[in-house]
């Protein structure tokens, strides 16, 4: 940046109370290549499972359009969305997908139940609401999505219409460690 002549490259530059500047010139330069590492290291991210010490399962995250396409990518890995059973594999999870992003999880209502069950068919036995249980007869099925909140890791539910949803472009996925 080019102020009265003189250039910051990083960092900070002060203006004084009194001080007016017509002709600030920022530049920014290889914005494209900065891009192109951010990329290259999601993808490289997204590609590596992390294995769980406690209950052996590998966990990864799962770039998506929406919670439907979560699932399907989950499914293409031969996993399901993360079932979270108890508070130390929350604790492990927060932990390990540390970014400040909304995560899609496998919590779900079944049509015509009042169970919570994960994806994967197990019972609810543990939660992490952000607020209080959402009301299972507002939350069906296919009119919301469960999600951890991007900065506490808690979950709240999303409905079809809420405007959060089109931000939840994430999902972690979950499977046994089998190895060959």
């Amino acid at each position: 940046m080019k102020v009265k002549g003189t250039t910051a490259r990083k960092g900070w530059f002060y203006l004084h109370e009194d001080d007016k500047i017509d002709n600030l010139d920022f530049v920014l330069t290889d914005l494209d290549k900065i891009q192109v590492k951010r990329t290259e290291r999601e993808k490289a991210r997204e590609a590596v499972w992390i294995v769980n010490p406690i209950n052996g399962h590998a966990y990864k995250t799962v770039k998506c359009e929406n919670y439907e396409d979560a699932i399907v990518r989950a499914k293409s890995e031969k996993a399901y969305l993360v079932t979270i059973n108890d508070e130390a594999e929350q604790k492990w999870l927060e932990a390990a997908f540390f970014t400040k992003k909304f995560y899609w999880i496998g919590l779900s209502l079944p049509e015509n139940e009042q169970t919570w069950k994960w994806t994967d068919g197990q019972p609810l036995n543990y939660t992490n609401w952000l607020t209080g249980k959402p009301n299972y007869i507002s939350v069906q099925r296919d009119r919301a999505a469960f999600a951890m909140e991007f900065s506490t890791k808690r979950w709240i539910a999303i409905e079809m219409n809420n405007p959060i949803r089109k931000f939840v472009k994430h999902a972690i996925i979950e499977k046994e460690n089998r190895k060959p």
